[in-house]
């Protein structure tokens, strides 16, 4: 016990450590297929110093949620895309963590940072996945039902990878619906796909495919009716200075 304990505080002490010196806010930029245009950006951590192989991005979220230091993250995270906003009037989406979505102190630190930059709310976007809210609904809808009333859009992430019940689709009240990367491959992927985008039409909802990477992909959720994409092909997460200069290079 006493090694695991010593252990879980070298481990506290380097996420500290990363989230007050190490950590940056990249921005991906999302291309509109249906106005030709840029549509917004999905705001994503990365490491300043990228030297460290024990801690990458999706692993030092797990360990954040595990040592509830995940709030400090979100904090950073949302101030620099509110920042972006404000000087952009671009939209912006966060992604917001399993332990957040049923915190109510969320919705104070979303205001927070809405006030600080006195940005149309509307423009910010969080993201949630099927499973950060399949395991408290409750909470999860009283806390996402709040966000809306703020005027905050909120995004569907990574639908089909789980578990996909249309009934949480009705019930939450969703902007957007993310199409994962993984349905872009594959002949009965690209179905699913379709049947995706003919629900969320069907639901007035927004499509956006991730992990967009060729001409061809593009071009079969252009042909089908996909909103928007984000991936590769149109950019790669970019830095906050590289984003600017990609927004005034359209």
């Amino acid at each position: 016990m006493s090694i695991k304990t010593n252990k879980n505080i070298n481990i506290v002490n380097k996420l500290n450590n990363i989230i007050s010196e190490n950590l940056d806010v990249y921005f991906q930029p999302q291309y509109s297929l249906k106005t030709n245009e840029m549509f917004g950006a999905e705001a994503l951590i990365r490491l300043k110093n990228n030297d460290s192989k024990t801690f990458q991005p999706k692993k030092i979220i797990q360990s954040a949620e595990k040592f509830n230091l995940i709030e400090k993250i979100s904090e950073i995270v949302l101030d620099n895309s509110c920042k972006t906003i404000k000087q952009t009037c671009i939209k912006v989406s966060v992604n917001i963590s399993a332990t957040q979505i049923i915190d109510e102190n969320l919705i104070e630190i979303i205001q927070k940072y809405i006030k600080k930059y006195s940005i149309d709310p509307s423009l910010l976007t969080l993201e949630i996945t099927e499973t950060e809210f399949i395991s408290n609904f409750k909470k999860a809808k009283k806390n996402i039902d709040k966000i809306k009333s703020l005027g905050v859009m909120i995004a569907l992430d990574d639908f089909g990878i789980k578990y996909s019940s249309l009934a949480y689709i009705s019930k939450l009240q969703f902007d957007y619906i993310k199409i994962d990367r993984s349905f872009l491959n594959g002949k009965k992927n690209k179905t699913i796909v379709i049947s995706v985008i003919e629900m969320a039409k069907k639901l007035n909802l927004i499509t956006v495919a991730e992990g967009v990477e060729t001409l061809n992909q593009m071009k079969f959720l252009e042909n089908n009716g996909c909103q928007v994409i984000q991936g590769y092909y149109y950019s790669k997460p970019l830095p906050y200075e590289e984003y600017l200069r990609f927004i005034n290079s359209k």
